[in-house]
């Protein structure tokens, strides 16, 4: 390849690499998508501290909960994990886009830190944020978000080799203190609850974007 070009990895490929480099594990062909891979959730939720004042080196006390315990308010920040082990190789890089269906419930799952680096191993962390004026209830299992392969022009040099290598589980942004989170009941009305088989897909039709996002 020349000109510093990524090119979007398409269905075939990504089914490809993955079981040539063991990309993503466990891999759930049926989630492959047109040009990404939709990645499901995890079993637990870290629940930070509010209404407190840090500074941002400073460590944040954050709760740890079962993912069915907790409904998310509207507005609230949550950190969440894939059930999926990703390991990027030196010629790929990834990126982790929102489903459109959640972002029509109101979920944005990932703000700013979309990008997997090459050579990134680990669980994949969402950050969540419940943006509807709806409590909506995650669920194990669920197909939260959606990952993009992208070819590099050519292998890294430097691999990623930083503080979030070979995270295992959902991780926050430091060695913070994490407290085991009592059961609440939670009152999550039916429609906005978010089981892992209860929206269907839809394709649609084209790529023009080169991400290929759900319906």
């Amino acid at each position: 390849m020349s000109g510093g070009y990524k090119v979007v990895l398409s269905d075939i490929d990504i089914k490809d690499r993955i079981y040539k480099d063991k990309i993503v594990q466990p891999f759930i062909e049926d989630n492959l998508q047109p040009c990404s891979l939709d990645l499901t959730l995890d079993d637990k939720l870290l629940i930070p501290t509010v209404g407190k004042e840090y500074d941002i080196d400073d460590e944040i006390k954050t709760f740890k909960v079962g993912i069915e315990d907790h409904a998310i308010e509207p507005g609230e920040f949550v950190l969440a994990n894939t059930k999926e082990w990703v390991e990027i190789p030196n010629d790929i890089a990834g990126e982790v886009a929102g489903r459109s269906t959640m972002a029509r419930m109101g979920l944005e799952v990932h703000l700013t830190a979309g990008w997997i680096d090459a050579g990134f191993k680990g669980n994949i962390t969402l950050e969540i944020v419940n943006n509807s004026g709806n409590t909506i209830q995650l669920k194990e299992g669920a197909r939260i978000a959606q990952l993009i392969l992208h070819k590099l022009s050519s292998k890294v040099k430097n691999e990623y080799n930083g503080k979030y290598q070979n995270s295992k589980g959902v991780v926050a942004n430091r060695s913070e203190e994490v407290v085991e989170y009592t059961k609440k009941k939670v009152n999550a009305s039916k429609d906005v609850k978010l089981n892992p088989d209860d929206v269907e897909r839809d394709l649609g039709e084209g790529c023009e974007s080169g991400i290929c996002p759900v319906r």
